[in-house]
């Protein structure tokens, strides 16, 4: 860090360090940062925004004691940081002690690190009129790639780049400096019945070279759009579901919210009480590692001034560590893992968190699917993290024979997390660079409890991430208790359903054998309507 601003931030860094320790504190944290960003958005050739701006703040957390307070500012003037300084200590003087609070210990502080290739000086070098013709360049080549894409929601390009400098009275001083640019397009196309399909494609690096051509991002998002034309409704099957990884990172990333320490201690995660069992295939392992070199989430220590690390966080299936700060972890009588993603409050997450891949390519995966469906993007939000429930729309490609035979939109998937994690599957490789996409997992049969899943788990097909039936009619009426019934309907609803029953239930209980379960105070169910104790006039009391 050895250009003007970096300097100016390591002094502003110390000196309101030392104001607030001659203030009172008895112990504090400071981080300072600047940065430049850069928006341009274009459509129809057009440009619709210019936006530019640079930034420059202090924020602080101070501790008396056991009580702590945060306090920020972007007013770097003698008077603001005064103020600044004023507000943190009064702050702590009315907050409450919390045992767990402080900073880490001196010596698992980070002495040195490597540099990870985080700043690319080009990027600092676009300005407006360049992101403006590179948007442009990528908007043309979409347009251009076939004559039913006749609109277009635009193309877009951000840059940012920027510097920290954290210091704290623990002994830490320390920052990095870092860059990002990114690129992406949305063409549109008419189809039957004159609705419109769009899709999109986007291109994000550390280091401005390695974005991919306009002409590339440009034709590949017209290619998904014109794939998407003559959509069509399925009737209702039960079918096995591959994801493509843009569809597949937002389910990683539902996960990943429920492993931090944060979600664990405040009991806010459905894997609560599942440290060290199994909670997914045992193909299945997730790794959150920040020091890859130029990862988007990379970085060489984490907000507490600890050494950051590779975690390990699913291994073979098996849940084995929760992500977690120097805070956290104190609150889990546990150990940081160097995941604290908060400079100066407290609070832990992902840094570069992926699933490994398997050996089979994208191609090899499709081609062994007789039948299925392929979703390449899912829309809205709407997951629990308490209980695992998951629901989203989804758009995709119908499977026959092993290939894509039509597109297929309207569909809704709702799994039940903890479940459908737990289905067997095989996983795809990392795609060379001509193929489009990875996929995973394969979800084919429910725990191996049982010789007939074992069996099934053996002859399972190579599918999506998570998903399908884990309870299939041939496993018969001895399957264990939780099973996933994945549905495409002719109305356009798809569904993964998440269902419970005893261990040798019967498939379909007779009506007679759930008006049973609703006979006296200790039943599993009570119904509102006992004459007719349909499913969706039961509800469940809690006992079992």
């Amino acid at each position: 860090m050895g250009n003007n601003q970096d300097d100016m931030l390591r002094d502003r860094a110390d000196a309101v360090l030392r104001r607030l320790l001659d203030g009172g504190a008895t112990d504090a944290k400071v981080v300072a940062r600047a940065g430049q960003d850069l928006s341009v958005r274009v459509r129809l050739d057009e440009v619709e925004l210019v936006e530019e701006a640079g930034t420059c703040s202090i924020a602080v957390r101070a501790f008396k004691g056991k009580r702590v307070a945060t306090s920020s500012t972007n007013d770097l003037t003698p008077d603001g940081l005064d103020r600044l300084v004023r507000d943190a200590l009064e702050l702590c003087d009315l907050s409450q002690e919390d045992p767990y609070a402080g900073l880490p210990d001196p010596d698992e502080l980070t002495k040195a690190w490597d540099d990870l290739g985080l700043h690319d000086p080009a990027c600092d070098g676009v300005d407006a009129d360049d992101a403006v013709r590179r948007c442009q360049r990528a908007e043309k080549a979409a347009r251009d790639y076939d004559p039913r894409i006749n609109n277009s929601e635009g193309a877009s390009f951000g840059r940012t780049s920027g510097g920290f400098y954290m210091a704290t009275s623990g002994g830490f001083r320390g920052g990095y400096r870092g860059s990002y640019a990114s690129l992406s397009v949305s063409p549109v196309a008419s189809d039957e019945g004159g609705k419109n399909r769009t899709a999109s494609y986007w291109s994000a690096r550390r280091q401005l070279a390695k974005l991919e051509s306009e002409e590339a991002i440009g034709v590949e998002a017209a290619r998904r759009t014109i794939a998407l034309l003559g959509s069509k409704r399925v009737p209702t099957t039960t079918a096995p579901v591959i994801f493509d990884p843009d569809a597949a990172r937002s389910l990683l990333g539902a996960f990943a919210g429920c492993v931090t320490g944060d979600a664990i201690y405040r009991r806010s995660s459905f894997l609560l009480d599942h440290m060290g069992e199994r909670v997914a295939s045992d193909l299945v392992t997730m790794v959150d590692d920040p020091l890859r070199h130029a990862g988007p989430g990379s970085r060489p220590f984490d907000g507490d001034g600890l050494p950051a690390r590779k975690n390990v966080v699913v291994e073979g299936g098996v849940l084995k560590t929760w992500l977690l700060d120097t805070y956290g972890a104190r609150k889990l009588g546990l150990k940081s893992t160097g995941s604290s993603a908060s400079s100066t409050g407290s609070g832990a997450g992902v840094s570069n968190f992926y699933l490994l891949p398997g050996k089979q390519s994208h191609a090899d995966i499709l081609r062994s699917t007789k039948r299925g469906l392929y979703v390449t993007g899912m829309m809205g939000f709407g997951f629990n993290a308490v209980t695992g429930d998951f629901s989203r729309g989804a758009y995709g490609f119908w499977i026959e024979d092993g290939a894509l035979a039509y597109p297929v939109s309207g569909g809704h998937h709702q799994p039940e997390f903890p479940r459908a994690l737990r289905l067997h599957r095989r996983r795809g490789r990392r795609p060379r660079p001509e193929e489009r996409g990875r996929v995973a997992d394969h979800p084919r049969g429910a725990d191996d409890h049982r010789g007939q899943l074992r069996r099934d788990r053996r002859r399972a097909m190579p599918i999506g991430l998570v998903c399908h039936a884990a309870r299939l009619p041939e496993l018969g009426a001895g399957a264990r208790d939780a099973f996933l019934l994945f549905e495409v309907s002719g109305r356009g609803t798809a569904r993964l359903r998440a269902r419970r029953r005893g261990a040798r239930a019967a498939a379909s209980p007779s009506p007679s054998t759930r008006r049973a379960r609703c006979a006296g105070a200790a039943s599993r169910w009570r119904c509102r309507r006992p004459a007719t104790c349909s499913p969706r006039s039961a509800r469940k009391t809690g006992s079992r």
